[in-house]
């Protein structure tokens, strides 16, 4: 399907998109140790904390991966492309949308005066779960969640 209509990326108003199919998966970078966290038991942890968004921002950061592969590339050309990644995830617009207000591609411009800590490159694969996200449901969505790659 993926046939999502560009939103305003420093608008805070977004609406869900129907243009990006239930299947379509979201990437999201994570970062240690706050976002994806070693576990005895299993290994890792991909923490609730990673589908939190920060409260002057509409949104959670996600790349749309169907977006990559119309370009012919896969979710591996998005890995690390936030600064300090050390894994990265996957959940399906339609798990985001049942914990959240919905998905939105919002394509990012390059960015020059952003701190070091935060990548200032444009990306025109940029999306995003909109909406709060409350405790209990981010902890749902970071269970479904597919670590695609983990480098810890």
């Amino acid at each position: 399907m993926c046939t999502p209509t560009a939103q305003d990326y420093f608008s805070h108003v977004r609406h869900d998109d129907p243009g990006i199919g239930a299947t379509d998966r979201l990437l999201r970078n994570c970062r240690q140790p706050v976002q994806i966290v070693p576990c005895k038991v299993a290994g890792l942890k991909i923490s609730d904390q990673i589908f939190r968004k920060k409260p002057n921002e509409p949104g959670v950061s996600v790349d749309l991966e169907c977006l990559l592969q119309k370009e012919g590339l896969s979710w591996e050309h998005q890995y690390g492309a936030q600064p300090d990644t050390l894994a990265m995830v996957a959940v399906t617009a339609q798990q985001a949308r049942h914990v959240s207000a919905g998905v939105a591609h919002t394509p990012k411009p390059e960015q020059p005066e952003l701190a070091p800590r935060a990548s200032s490159r444009a990306n025109p694969y940029h999306g995003e779960i909109i909406g709060d996200i409350s405790r209990s449901n981010g902890r749902e969505l970071s269970r479904q969640a597919v670590v695609l790659r983990c480098d810890l």
